[in-house]
């Protein structure tokens, strides 16, 4: 059970950790090491909020910080698909794909939950106000619709067998960079507006 808490902190805390699509494949076959190559989850940094980030002095710096972030992780996902694209897919490749990308949603799903949990699990502690619960929850309703149609617009121009002009892509990572924002702008706001030493306990338990 800690792992498994571990890795939903991992992906759901650790905003924009680099931010690469990820499948589930239940089987090692050759579209998955192909997969696979398109995507460096090694060498990549993610933006992770810190309790200097909510220092008013430190806004300007914060906002280009959240900005850069958005524009970076959106480049490095349509890097990823363009990539995996240009292997000229079979139709057995893209039903491979369409699973294991459904695999990793219910996998997902799985770890918000935990998540969820995991944040009201401050409820138990003096740190969580009544107000805090409330916009815990605003919170937890908005990041679970970004990253559902951050998954939605991945799928859709991933499994698409039309062909995907320049100006297709660049309209799509325009929507990425969007949702990406979107998504750090929330964690900024939720941290922002909640007790500064419940944001200390959790930014402190994330990074440890």
């Amino acid at each position: 059970m800690i792992w498994i808490q571990s890795i939903a902190l991992l992906l759901l805390t650790f905003s924009l950790k680099a931010s690469p699509v990820h499948f589930i494949f239940e089987d090692s076959n050759e579209i998955k090491k192909r997969v696979v190559a398109c995507a460096d989850f090694e060498k990549k940094k993610g933006f992770q909020f810190k309790d200097k980030h909510f220092d008013p002095r430190e806004f300007e710096q914060a906002s280009k910080e959240i900005s850069q972030a958005a524009k970076t992780s959106s480049s490095e996902r349509v890097a990823q698909l363009k990539c995996i694209l240009k292997q000229k897919l079979t139709e057995t490749d893209r039903e491979a794909l369409s699973k294991s990308l459904e695999l990793y949603k219910e996998n997902f799903l799985n770890l918000f939950d935990y998540y969820n949990r995991w944040l009201f699990s401050f409820e138990k502690t003096n740190l969580m106000a009544p107000m805090d619960n409330k916009y815990t929850s605003e919170h937890l309703t908005l990041k679970y619709d970004l990253y559902s149609l951050l998954h939605t617009k991945t799928s859709d121009i991933l499994l698409t067998k039309d062909s995907i002009e320049k100006e297709d892509w660049d309209a799509f990572e325009s929507q990425i960079t969007s949702i990406y924002l979107s998504i750090l702008k929330g964690n900024f706001e939720y941290y922002n507006t909640i007790n500064p030493e419940l944001r200390k306990e959790i930014l402190k338990r994330i990074s440890d």
